[in-house]
């Protein structure tokens, strides 16, 4: 059979030839003539009274953009005139992506670009959508936030090979994962209807609305509802802070740094005058696993054993978290902990579709590092662009736009050097705030500061979120059972409270990133240092203006 169709093949391919040189019009697939207007008339047999049930299967093509030829001619091999000696030319191209604007269908090229068949594509996404924020701040008491683009998740797929693939022509439907109060938002709607990756929605707060956080998410797929996965969420700050308003510029010896009055996702910039007062908790903020995008709660204190603070549904009902502190092994259906499963190369997609899950390491009893995007505990798996790339604000950046999380100017040179501490002395120009121990530290406060460090404001203490699994402790010696990671330290001393701050510069090679430590020492006072920590671990951020 197959050296019947090869012979035919050939008698066909000589049978073109002879008619070429005889005459230019050609038919294929019959003897008859081939039609007067045709220079290649294709038929399926010698009936004219019959229609063909066969169609010219255009040549597949993965074209790479809509001004360039590739792959039928490289860029780097085109000669002069070869765009305008090439119009006309037909393909069938495969490549779908909106950061290009390219779509599947027949294109034609124009001699300037391709030209789809019958009607265009859409225009391509704006691609600097993958750099907008992950935050953004709205004003309470009835305000409105701005058209949030949902462009960024389809940008982001497009780019990180480790997420997958999905359909970017599903349905979109936008809606509130949690608010820290109750009342803070009105609603959440798609501002422009459902228009795929052009969509934008809006965030309204509810009048007479407190100050607080909320998480909105972004699902995509056939439903068009919440049963659809999440593909990305933003927080939004529900704040009347300025950040423009009240900032700290400061030199660490190498680099100049505009850092925020606050904590990311704090409402107030210091403590009040007792830690029993809510200024306490409005002022800590909220606590981020390092180059992970969406934020997690803080305690409610940090001079008691921590409790866990309440979330809340668009319809004010709770939303628990899960504490395995009482071992009933209750799930909660607000945030939840999650152990990093074996064998993962790249937690990211999980990660992403997951915001209220918090990813930790299993118990080792040193208690080494780990990175909550692998369950590779050396470090050679993770992720060292997710909060830095080269040194410009990253995709998942946590800050809002023109800020970002602060960099290392140097190897060895945080954006607090001149604040650290020196051995056992204190760190000079720091002082606490507060009595006792204070409730956190000023960096600056101190009247006899030198004039080369500048005021930098108040740091609040507060429990981070433990990195792995570890043991509630019990009577001297003992241990009373398994609680995962996720949950906030079990005790601290009061007279050593301790507060962790990120930076977006991670510890290469290892499951740590570098951050800044503040604590009080009843032999040193209060300290400032620079330290590493699991990447895993939840701390909180203050920001630094993006320059």
């Amino acid at each position: 059979m197959k050296l019947q169709t090869h012979r035919f093949l050939y008698l066909l391919l000589l049978a073109i030839i002879i008619s070429v040189q005889v005459d230019a019009q050609v038919t294929v697939g019959s003897n008859l003539t081939p039609l007067d207007g045709a220079l290649l008339d294709l038929k399926q047999n010698d009936n004219i009274n019959s229609n063909s049930t066969k169609g010219l299967l255009n040549a597949r093509v993965y074209l790479i953009g809509l001004d360039k030829m590739d792959p039928c001619i490289k860029t780097e091999d085109l000669q002069a005139g070869d765009k305008e000696s090439h119009i006309g030319l037909l393909v069938y191209n495969i490549t779908d992506s909106l950061e290009v604007g390219l779509c599947p269908g027949l294109h034609v090229w124009d001699g300037i670009q391709w030209i789809r068949l019958p009607e265009p594509c859409y225009n391509p996404l704006d691609p600097e959508l993958i750099n907008s924020p992950n935050c953004y701040i709205v004003p309470p008491n009835g305000g409105v936030s701005e058209e949030i683009p949902v462009g960024k998740p389809y940008l982001v797929w497009e780019q990180r090979s480790d997420l997958g693939t999905f359909d970017d022509k599903a349905k979109v439907f936008v809606d509130l994962i949690w608010q820290d109060k109750k009342d803070l938002i009105e609603k959440v709607e798609l501002s422009t209807g459902d228009k795929g990756g052009f969509s934008k929605f809006k965030v309204t707060t509810k009048a007479g609305s407190t100050e607080g956080n909320a998480l909105v998410g972004i699902h995509i797929g056939p439903n068009g509802d919440a049963t659809d996965p999440i593909y990305w969420s933003w927080h939004i700050w529900v704040t009347g802070f300025d950040p423009e308003a009240t900032s700290y510029t400061h030199d660490n010896g190498e680099a100049t740094y505009i850092f925020m009055d606050r904590n990311l996702g704090a409402v107030k910039m210091d403590a009040g005058a007792a830690p029993s007062e809510p200024y306490f908790e409005d002022a800590m903020g909220l606590l981020y696993q390092w180059g992970r995008k969406d934020p997690f709660t803080a305690s409610t204190s940090f001079y008691n054993d921590p409790d866990i603070r309440e979330l809340y549904d668009i319809n004010n009902n709770v939303l628990t978290e899960q504490n395995e502190f009482d071992f009933s092994g209750a799930s909660g259906n607000g945030i939840k902990h999650v152990e990093v499963a074996a064998n993962t190369t790249s937690n990211l997609k999980k990660s992403i579709q997951n915001p209220t899950t918090y990813y930790y390491g299993e118990y080792k009893s040193s208690f080494p590092p780990f990175d909550w995007f692998t369950s590779d505990d050396t470090g050679a798996g993770g992720d060292n662009s997710l909060w830095t790339e080269t040194g410009k604000k990253s995709m998942f950046d946590p800050c809002p736009a023109g800020w970002r999380v602060p960099a290392y100017s140097s190897a060895s040179k945080s954006p607090w050097a001149k604040f650290e501490s020196a051995g056992w002395d204190p760190a000079p120009n720091v002082t606490k705030a507060g009595t006792g121990g204070g409730y956190g530290i000023g960096l600056m406060l101190n009247a006899y500061a030198s004039t080369s460090r500048t005021e930098l404001g108040f740091y609040p203490y507060g429990f981070e979120r433990i990195a792995r699994q570890f043991y509630k402790p019990g009577s001297v010696g003992s241990q009373t059972g398994a609680v995962s990671g996720g949950l906030f330290t079990y005790s601290i001393e009061v007279s050593n409270p301790t507060g962790y701050y990120w930076t977006a510069t991670p510890k290469t090679g290892e499951s740590s990133a570098k951050a800044e430590v503040i604590n009080y020492s009843p032999f040193q006072g209060p300290v400032v240092s620079a330290t590493t920590a699991s990447r895993s671990m939840g701390a909180s951020v203050r920001c630094v203006k993006d320059q």
